[in-house]
């Protein structure tokens, strides 16, 4: 009897054990709140109180023969222990049910929450997790996960833990899938219980990719007018000594004859003065509001078709294929030159780290491609290259005015930067995904033309 899983089970195991014995047709088991229908039973039938153990209802049992004879009295004494014993079955089954409904709501609320989370144990290990851990690492099974460290099943085998001191820890991490990262807020808090005397903690992963985001056009444009500011300020400070600088050491270049010790030495000067005027003018050329022209209904595949035609005779000399695929015949609001640069800056940047890549590689066959998606209410364009990639550390810096890891003489470091600009001045977004060794994606958002019927420039279907 203590062995049963319901009540229904107690009374088939009463009715078959004693069946022989004492010739019982049946058993059967009632709460005083059942219907007065359950509760008139035929006679003759044997009617048993069962003790109420705790909290729970008044019960009774009822037995029956199958000649419809009454019970004698030991078989009485010895169904009124039965009953006895009943209550503790009665009561720890009610208990098993109580903690039955409450695991499940539980289970429910811990479910209902978007965020992945998870309850660990000893070194970050897996005790329980949420249905939104288990999708967000790809599997259903949540068995799978018990005993693995949260950390590494969520961001990978080589993900190392940061070292925090306060009891609750807050910290940021991104994984990366399919060449996009997905950046996450992870909070660490112990909940003050133990499992087998292991402190539990719950740890929560907040999803913060488009904060990041946005967080980092805030910078990027943050920097951009501390630039103008900057450039502003200082144009007229350097602008007139390099002048008088520069006019001066041309007039000794003409005076000294081609023989003269300190002609190179001169030309250097020359040289270094003229790389500094030329810093002095891009920086200018961000302190100046930028003007695009104005802003037409364009098809994306003409910006690329004239990008391209740009750079070909550069693509075409160093053997690296551009290919578009994709979404035909998007159109957006924009300026058609404007972004014709920006795309041509996003090209010469891959075809010169396939360039790089070929310096350890020179079998190397470089590619470039271009593809445009449809997503929501705006177009995602991916540039991909497979060049040499981009360090972790320099991608923190890529968008820097002036900042370039190449020879800064040949090379101004303002191509990604005026990219950005002229991408922001469209209302979109610039992203660079990259990983050293595997190449290169630049992701531009545009958003898509909001035509409407007084507005339409183009024939087609709306």
């Amino acid at each position: 009897i203590h062995r049963a899983t319901s009540i229904h089970q107690m009374e088939s195991t009463l009715t078959e054990n004693l069946g022989s014995s004492l010739n019982l047709a049946w058993s059967k088991i009632r709460y005083s709140q059942q219907s007065s229908a359950i509760l008139n039973w035929p006679d003759p039938v044997l009617k048993v109180e069962i003790p109420s153990a705790g909290a729970g209802p008044a019960a009774e049992i009822g037995f029956a023969k199958n000649d419809k004879k009454e019970f004698t009295e030991s078989e009485v004494e010895y169904l009124t222990e039965i009953g006895e014993a009943l209550s503790l079955a009665i009561s720890r089954l009610q208990k098993l049910e109580e903690a039955e409904i409450l695991k499940r709501q539980w289970q429910s609320t811990f479910d209902s929450i978007p965020h992945p989370l998870c309850l660990v144990g000893k070194d970050h290990r897996i005790l329980k997790l949420n249905r939104a851990y288990q999708e967000a690492c790809g599997q259903l099974e949540f068995i799978k996960y018990l005993g693995q460290n949260t950390f590494q099943v969520f961001f990978g085998k080589k993900f190392s833990m940061p070292i925090h001191g306060s009891a609750t820890n807050v910290f940021r991490s991104a994984r990366i899938g399919k060449g996009e990262s997905d950046h996450f807020e992870v909070v660490i808090e112990t909940v003050g219980m133990t499992v087998d005397v292991q402190n539990v903690s719950l740890v929560i992963f907040r999803r913060i990719t488009d904060e990041v985001r946005y967080e980092r056009r805030i910078v990027e444009v943050s920097k951009l007018a501390e630039l103008g500011t900057i450039g502003s300020s200082i144009a007229h400070e350097l602008n007139n000594p390099l002048g008088g600088m520069l006019s001066y050491l041309q007039l000794i270049l003409m005076d000294l004859p081609k023989t003269s010790p300190i002609l190179q030495d001169v030309k250097a000067m020359e040289a270094g003065t003229l790389r500094c005027r030329d810093i002095v003018l891009n920086l200018l050329s961000f302190a100046r509001k930028h003007e695009s022209g104005e802003k037409l209904s364009i098809e994306l595949d003409q910006v690329f078709r004239k990008a391209i035609s740009l750079i070909e005779l550069q693509s075409k000399s160093r053997g690296v294929s551009v290919s578009t695929i994709g979404e035909k015949g998007c159109k957006i609001l924009g300026n058609e030159n404007d972004l014709v640069q920006a795309i041509c800056n996003l090209l010469q940047n891959s075809l010169d780290a396939i360039e790089d890549r070929r310096k350890s590689e020179p079998d190397h066959q470089g590619s470039i491609r271009i593809l445009v998606e449809s997503k929501s209410n705006q177009f995602q364009i991916s540039i991909a290259d497979n060049g040499v990639g981009i360090s972790l550390s320099v991608q923190n810096q890529i968008f820097h005015p002036l900042f370039t890891t190449r020879n800064p003489d040949q090379y101004r470091g303002m191509g990604l930067t005026t990219a950005l600009t002229i991408i922001y001045d469209h209302g979109g977004n610039l992203e660079i995904r990259s990983e050293l060794g595997s190449g290169t994606t630049a992701v531009l958002f545009l958003p898509v033309l909001d035509v409407t019927p007084e507005s339409q420039d183009f024939d087609g279907e709306i």
